[in-house]
């Protein structure tokens, strides 16, 4: 009944009103339906469309979005409303306080400075840090769902790193822009696939060979794309995956392979590509004018080390290039202290997580890949642009860990526990 009346609907749109805009409306009620008659459908498509970071809106709109964040409007209107029906709480668990604290300091210093932009920027902030994790967090079908969308995007990332090497071989050698997305797009992207590859040749022993060989083509094209944040999350994010149990030797070994392939990659570089890589000459040159933007990001820090310059300096500059020296030019040091602890509750709550998922071997594998994966991005972030990246994919894996928290443990206190960090409870 609700795909006939959305039929109907959609065919007055389309006969009043301008093409492009009854084709957005069209299809904004087509995932709003979606969301409301088939729940999973849309978290999937979130996580495994999250590497698509084009503007739907063009790239000098001031308000931007992609794919994913279209399909997460429509998941929160079709789930907001649901919770509430059903009189569920609508709950970050253990990072609520950490994630409300930051927002509210990012509010005063907006007060102090606003800028033309400084509201859509607490909008991206409060819709990654909270309303994303909120939503998987109380997500239909839990770590099963999560994982559906994990495989939707390893399928993503593969044709994305075939298509990153057969541009390195046509000579592509100074950064890969695949399709009009960002290098550092793509290379978050592919880093996030290479510990799903990896994650999977170790845990799936009747298709290990063929993980293994996809995580050699994804950590390939990684090297391909030059992004060197990327490079320095992968290796980050690959050292959590190494330092637990069970994940250590075969892991180290498709690491080690991975690696020697990229040193041999690293030697068939030309000249221009080691300038972009390094403090070279010429118009191939990238670090210098990064580390200008590094100064410029400290003198607006130091200029007001409080409450900094307000969120929304960083659009009316570079970015910075660092989310960490962002933070500190658009918060002060408060603002980065707050946003340190919530690094630290998200970490103590995953390491609780997994201590209490039991022998679920999806959620500890979940928990294994999103601990991986927050890492990779935040490692990255500390020298490249965030916010805006394909980051959608590392909140909803935190929301995917704060679901299963919830689920088993009834009462957790972030508190001095020798060996987890957290005091657990478990349910009676």
């Amino acid at each position: 009944m609700a795909w006939a009346a959305l039929c109907l609907a959609a065919g007055i749109i389309a006969v009043t009103l301008p093409p492009l805009l009854a084709a957005g409306i069209a299809g904004a009620a087509v995932l709003f339906v979606l969301g409301w008659t088939r729940p999973a459908w849309l978290p999937i498509l979130i996580i495994g469309l999250s590497p698509l970071t084009w503007s739907l809106t063009g790239e000098n709109s001031p308000i931007r979005f992609g794919i994913s964040e279209l399909c997460l409007g429509a998941f929160a209107m079709a789930s907001f409303p649901r919770s509430l029906l059903n009189r569920r709480a609508l709950s970050a668990g253990p990072l609520n306080l950490p994630i409300f604290l930051f927002l509210g300091w990012s509010l005063v210093t907006a007060v102090h400075h606003w800028y033309p932009q400084t509201a859509l920027v607490l909008v991206q902030m409060a819709l990654y840090l909270w309303v994303v994790p909120v939503l998987f967090a109380d997500l239909r079908g839990g770590a099963l769902t999560i994982w559906r969308g994990l495989k939707l995007l390893a399928v993503m990332d593969l044709c994305i790193g075939i298509g990153v090497l057969a541009l390195f071989l046509m000579g592509e050698r100074q950064g890969v822009f695949l399709f009009g997305l960002h290098k550092n797009s793509v290379g978050s992207s592919l880093a996030a696939g290479l510990i799903l590859f990896i994650t999977m040749s170790c845990e799936d022993h009747n298709r290990k060979r063929i993980y293994a060989f996809g995580a050699l083509m994804i950590g390939a094209a990684l090297f391909a794309t030059l992004s060197r944040g990327a490079w320095l999350g992968a290796a980050a994010g690959l050292g959590i995956l190494i330092s637990i149990k069970g994940y250590d030797r075969r892991l180290s070994l498709l690491a080690a392979a991975i690696f020697l392939l990229c040193l041999w990659m690293f030697l068939l570089l030309p000249e221009r590509s080691f300038n972009y890589l390094t403090f070279g000459q010429g118009p191939h040159q990238n670090l210098t004018i990064r580390m200008d933007t590094y100064r410029e990001g400290w003198l607006a820090f130091t200029s007001s080390p409080i409450f900094g310059q307000g969120p929304g300096i960083g659009k009316e500059s570079s970015g910075f290039n660092s989310l960490y020296l962002m933070i500190l030019a658009e918060s002060g040091l408060p603002g980065l202290i707050l946003f340190g602890w919530l690094i630290i509750s998200t970490f103590k709550m995953y390491r609780a997580a997994h201590r209490i998922a039991g022998t679920d071997s999806v959620e500890r594998r979940l928990i294994a890949i999103a601990a991986a994966v927050t890492v990779c991005y935040w490692v990255h972030a500390a020298i490249d642009l965030y916010w805006g990246r394909g980051i959608m994919l590392q909140w909803a894996c935190i929301g995917a860990v704060i679901g299963i928290w919830q689920k088993h443990s009834s009462t957790a206190i972030i508190g001095d526990d020798t060996a987890s960090g957290l005091n657990v409870r478990a349910k009676p």
